[in-house]
């Protein structure tokens, strides 16, 4: 990172009173870093707990990021695999057919999503 890369070369040439203020530069950044990081990950945590409510509506999708959107349709995808390797394959057929109408409807809203290249 360019910034640490530059404070620390000011930290090796600096004396007590600039040494101070590098370190509060210093504090800033890993608390700005910190602060971004928490934000990403509650974002993470709210599309986790929320995918098909997320992805079946264009609203709330539009609002999700390139990546944030693949990243959705992915764990949707798993999620109903799961569902359907580990329950519906366990249900007598008239029950899992039942079970597969209403997931089916997610199915109709999730986009077709590439991942940039760019990320």
């Amino acid at each position: 990172m360019f910034f640490q890369e530059l404070i620390d070369q000011k930290v090796e040439a600096a004396d007590e009173r600039e040494y101070f203020t590098i370190t509060l530069y210093q504090m800033d950044i890993e608390r700005v870093k910190y602060s971004l990081a928490k934000y990403l990950r509650t974002r993470i945590t709210k599309i986790e707990e929320q995918v098909e409510a997320i992805l079946s509506s264009p609203e709330y999708l539009d609002r999700l990021s390139a990546t944030e959107k693949v990243f959705a349709t992915k764990l949707n995808l798993l999620n109903n695999n799961f569902f359907e390797e580990n329950v519906l394959s366990r249900l007598p057929e008239t029950n899992a057919e039942y079970f597969r109408t209403n997931e089916d409807r997610y199915h109709h809203s999730q986009p077709n999503l590439e991942v940039p290249h760019s990320f």
